[in-house]
């Protein structure tokens, strides 16, 4: 049977530094467009990444860091690429799960909205499966040369596997025959978890194998200051996270973080001590789950062991966990599960902009009490971008009160309450955010909830704009 085209088929396959859509990049592509009535054009490009080839990467297809040196970067290439593959159809091996969605990533990061919508997607590995099953049934007569009857029941099933597994060893001389050699054949020989989230490196340590922090060690590294006057406010401090407590059992505890505590250990600033020191100090392996800018309060989820930490990071992976923010923004503002869906992308350390080129980031927005110069906005958080809620407040044209990094400003009593005397002072010290509440899964999978009171300063401000800026009736 012939193939019938109505528009140009393109076949294609990349080689790339590695196999992570947001972090790796293409090397090389190759594209066959095959034309409805019949002829084929050939293109292959190489293509520089803009970041070492991992050497792993290199034993597999064979390109080097000097093969691509001189070689453009894809969004020199974008534009001829995009106008090749035009008004087309795709087709290629796993090309589904990994090439296609590599390809639209580095079409997104060149700025070129890749249109995918009217397009058909042609994987021929996915045919091969459909066609030429790989189950028990297809490996019972592969290997054994029977059919397997009665398959789905467990005796037949048990029975059809132990035949298989020695017919592999009896009929491939290179195969171990040991259990500890198969295990490891088997791929298992390193997870820390059967989801394969968490493995073993090579020197014991659990690391993560998902996400961002994928090969990063679990276990926090940071170094801190040991020094006498930091050994005596660990202790000063230690007795007042006891008071921050909101929840705690066998392997979690929830704390209501004050402002200017900062999550982890700031090298070099020995001001404030760590939530993270503190928690352990109060609990020898305790891990932060998640982090909070340094001014922002509110709740934190502390795992207290290595797999309640593992439980909440793949609750977060999966976006499972559910965070209500309370901020104080400037200007009245009307939104009811208000979405803004704009990709982040860092600008410089420390700050984030909207860049189309950036990370998915969404928030809902909701608003709670509208004074005459503020507005109290609930702000739920989607996706976990560092400044998120900050920035995306700033694209809507309003700001977190006291948030000068993203065009907030520190606004003082005086500007409110007329004929004030006395020694005047900003509304807030500080950003107005605040973590209300954070929703999550424990260990038995019932879902825990914990609403994390104002700190003091929040409470006093909201006080104030409710008797001096109220809106009138």
């Amino acid at each position: 049977m012939k193939l019938t085209l109505k528009r140009p088929l393109v076949i294609f396959d990349l080689e790339t530094t590695g196999v992570n859509t947001s972090t790796d990049r293409i090397v090389e592509i190759c594209m066959i467009k095959v034309f409805p009535e019949g002829h084929e054009e050939l293109r292959t490009y190489r293509i520089n990444p803009g970041m070492p080839i991992p050497p792993q990467a290199t034993a597999v297809h064979g390109i080097s860091d000097e093969d691509v040196a001189d070689k453009p970067s894809f969004k020199m290439l974008a534009a001829e690429l995009n106008i090749f593959m035009q008004e087309c159809d795709f087709g290629g091996f796993n090309s589904n799960k990994f090439d296609f969605p590599m390809l639209v990533e580095e079409f997104y990061r060149a700025g070129i909205e890749f249109e995918v919508e009217k397009r058909k997607f042609i994987d021929a590995q996915r045919i091969f499966h459909v066609k030429e099953p790989r189950n028990l049934t297809a490996a019972y007569k592969f290997y054994c040369n029977r059919d397997l009857e009665n398959a789905h029941s467990a005796e037949a099933d048990t029975l059809a596997t132990w035949a298989i597994l020695k017919a592999q060893i009896e009929r491939y001389e290179d195969l171990p025959g040991d259990i500890d050699a198969l295990h490891k054949m088997s791929g298992q020989s390193n997870l820390a978890d059967l989801a394969g989230r968490f493995v073993y490196n090579d020197q014991g340590e659990i690391i993560f194998n998902f996400g961002k922090h994928k090969n990063k060690s679990v276990k926090d590294k940071c170094a801190y200051p040991n020094t006498a006057e930091h050994a005596q406010r660990m202790k000063q401090h230690s007795k007042e996270f006891a008071s921050w407590i909101l929840y705690r059992d066998d392997d979690f505890i929830v704390v209501n973080k004050p402002p200017f505590v900062p999550s982890l250990h700031e090298r070099g600033k020995f001001t404030h001590i760590s939530l993270l020191e503190m928690a352990r100090e109060f609990h020898p392996e305790a891990t932060l789950c998640h982090r909070l800018d340094r001014e922002t309060s509110g709740a934190v989820v502390i795992a207290l062991n290595t797999e309640a930490y593992r439980h909440m990071s793949i609750q977060f992976e999966d976006r499972k966990v559910e965070k209500i923010y309370h901020a104080v923004v400037e200007g009245q503002i009307q939104f009811d599960d208000h979405l803004v869906d704009l990709p982040i992308q860092t600008e410089i350390p420390g700050r984030v902009r909207i860049d189309r080129s950036g990370k998915p980031s969404a928030t809902f927005f909701k608003t709670l009490e509208i004074f005459r110069h503020f507005t109290l906005m609930e702000c739920q958080p989607v996706t976990g971008r560092m400044h998120q809620i900050r920035v995306h407040l700033e694209s809507q044209n309003t700001h977190i009160l006291g948030d000068e990094l993203y065009g907030g400003k520190m606004f003082l009593l005086s500007e409110l309450k007329r004929k004030h005397k006395g020694e005047d002072s900003p509304l807030i010290k500080r950003f107005a955010l605040h973590a209300r509440m954070i929703a999550f899964r424990k260990m038995d999978n019932e879902i825990l909830g914990v609403e994390a009171p104002y700190p003091k300063d929040m409470e006093v401000l909201l006080k104030i704009l409710r008797k001096y800026d109220a809106v009138a009736d």
